[in-house]
């Protein structure tokens, strides 16, 4: 049986009041530890395609800078379903992210999803 430690990403998602926030943090402080610190922008121009809307929409086309690296990331699947969805990213180099804006807008002009 493998004993490595592996890494898992939970992602819960839904509305909380100031008061629920400030009770999940105090709970995650105790219980709890800080692992990494990632500083995000994203961009999510699929938001922008009318045909799909957010609620039929099964792919997302996003640009985003964690820690001054940029990327492309497209996720395929539907949002919040039960079946798996796919992320596919390719990662940029530092200082590139004007030219992965003009491809993100290729992409965004000519879906190929």
């Amino acid at each position: 049986m493998d004993t490595k430690t592996k890494d898992v990403e939970i992602e819960l998602r839904g509305p909380l009041s100031k008061k629920e926030y400030t009770r999940l943090e105090e709970f995650l402080r105790q219980k709890g530890y800080f692992k990494l610190n990632k500083e995000r922008i994203l961009i999510d121009y699929s938001m922008f395609i009318l045909s799909e809307g957010l609620e039929k929409r099964t792919n997302d086309i996003r640009l985003r800078v964690t820690n001054k690296t940029p990327e492309i990331v497209v996720k395929i699947g539907k949002m919040g379903g039960a079946e798996s969805r796919k992320e596919i990213s390719i990662l940029g180099n530092q200082g590139d992210f004007d030219k992965l804006v003009q491809v993100f807008a290729v992409l965004v002009k000519y879906p190929f999803l």
